[in-house]
């Protein structure tokens, strides 16, 4: 959420100016953290097996739509900038991207992410006897 105050341009991925807000962005914005409950609850009551299935899918849908929006999701500027950039469909300048606010945010948010995942798979001792086994260490 933090990442809709420092650019919401970028989390709505330049398809909605925010600076000219309408029913969609207040609408995106509102739906974006009943992703997480829906994901807990689907979670919840399809079991273990259910967790890993959600996880697979969620990730398998965000790397459609990151690689569908490459272009915009390596730019760490503001709608306006986006628009008069002329690098709608072009290969992004990465490095450029990690300079920027938004960009430093969203390493930060990604190492956070990944740190986490890394503790509470720690923790699932037949999550960590499964990963174990089929990377042929135990």
């Amino acid at each position: 959420m933090l990442c809709f105050i420092v650019n919401p341009d970028w989390m709505y991925l330049y398809f909605i100016d925010s600076k000219r807000p309408g029913l969609l962005s207040y609408v995106l914005f509102g739906l974006y953290p009943l992703f997480f409950i829906a994901g807990v609850t689907i979670s919840k009551k399809l079991g273990r097996k259910g967790v890993y299935t959600v996880i697979i899918s969620a990730s398998a849908l965000l790397l459609v739509i990151f690689v569908l929006t490459i272009d915009r999701a390596f730019f760490g500027g503001t709608y306006e900038e986006f628009v008069g950039s002329g690098v709608v469909g072009k290969f992004p300048d990465i490095i450029s991207f990690f300079k920027s606010d938004i960009g430093k945010l969203a390493l930060l948010g990604g190492a956070i992410f990944i740190a986490t995942s890394l503790f509470l798979v720690s923790k699932d001792k037949k999550l960590k006897d499964f990963l174990l086994q089929n990377l042929g260490r135990k």
